[in-house]
């Protein structure tokens, strides 16, 4: 039988979503986190991918002062998750821009969006 998870988690992630925004949010998303590090949670990301500080690290240790990545930087969640990290552009659904996404995409990316031609290959008969 399955159940609800008893305690609290390690690591927790909040996804913004629209009504996430403003003053009376950001209220509320402190007093959340506040729930978490009291639990015993010890690092709660703040994932916003509409605005600049993509992902917003906070630690029970430092609940005021959360840790800002980027898009193009590395983000992790230690000490919860030791050695376990994530490209920020790994959470846009557009794989070009993700460091995991072939080299070639990457690079066209850099150059405006254009690539070098395409080579083509004798045709076998």
């Amino acid at each position: 039988m399955l159940g609800f998870l008893t305690g609290a988690p390690r690591f927790a992630v909040e996804l913004r979503s629209e009504s996430d925004y403003g003053p009376a949010a950001e209220r509320r998303l402190a007093s959340k986190r506040a729930d978490y590090f009291a639990a015993g949670t010890v690092v709660v990301w703040d994932v916003d991918l509409l605005g600049a500080d993509v992902v917003r690290v906070y630690r029970a240790r430092e609940p005021e002062r959360p840790t800002v990545y980027r898009r193009g930087d590395v983000a992790e969640a230690e000490p919860a998750v030791p050695g376990w990290s994530m490209p920020v552009d790994d959470l846009f659904p557009d794989a070009t821009t993700s460091r995991t996404a072939p080299r070639a995409a990457r690079s066209r990316r850099r150059a405006g969006g254009r690539g070098a031609p395409a080579r083509s290959r004798p045709r076998r008969r």
